[in-house]
């Protein structure tokens, strides 16, 4: 029989925010008190953050389109003469 061992190291030159650090520890403080799973918890909320993170870069990639069309038609445009 083969096992599979997977190691998971933290991210080099990765470092998150107070703020953000902040806010998840009390949500899962609030989450335990709560009597909810934190495992399932952290599990959902990678689920969660992945779509945040797949709006988010098409919202921007959506932006960067935009501003390049702009400014091609303003490079385009003929001068009044």
């Amino acid at each position: 029989m083969l096992t599979k061992q997977q190691r998971l190291f933290y991210p080099r030159n990765f470092t998150l925010s107070p703020e953000f650090t902040k806010a998840l520890k009390k949500e899962l403080e609030s989450q335990a008190a709560a009597g909810i799973d934190l495992d399932v918890f952290v599990r959902k909320l990678n689920k969660a953050l992945q779509f945040y993170i797949a709006d988010y870069k098409k919202l921007k990639s959506a932006k960067k389109a935009e501003k390049i069309t702009n400014t091609s038609a303003l490079a385009n445009k003929k001068p009044l003469t």
